[in-house]
């Protein structure tokens, strides 16, 4: 996802999800504005929790979805 102020989105995910999130740099091609885009791996429940919360903030937050069908290593030991 990609939002102006990405780090309550971030903060979020962290202490109130309990998940782990990855910062990229990214550069709009339109108009070359650079941005941090945040990535995370959550459950279904976890991303209608997540969708309220973006809904409540009112920020602007451009988000994809994309379906995990493995994850290796310690993702989902809470």
């Amino acid at each position: 996802m990609i939002a102006d102020d990405y780090r309550p989105i971030q903060q979020y995910i962290i202490h109130d999800l309990n998940r782990g999130a990855t910062l990229y740099t990214a550069q709009g091609a339109y108009d070359e504005t650079h941005r941090t885009e945040l990535i995370t791996i959550i459950t279904q429940q976890e991303y209608r929790t997540l969708l309220n919360y973006l809904h409540s903030c009112g920020q602007k937050v451009f988000v994809t979805v994309s379906t995990v069908n493995e994850v290796i290593g310690q993702w989902n030991s809470k």
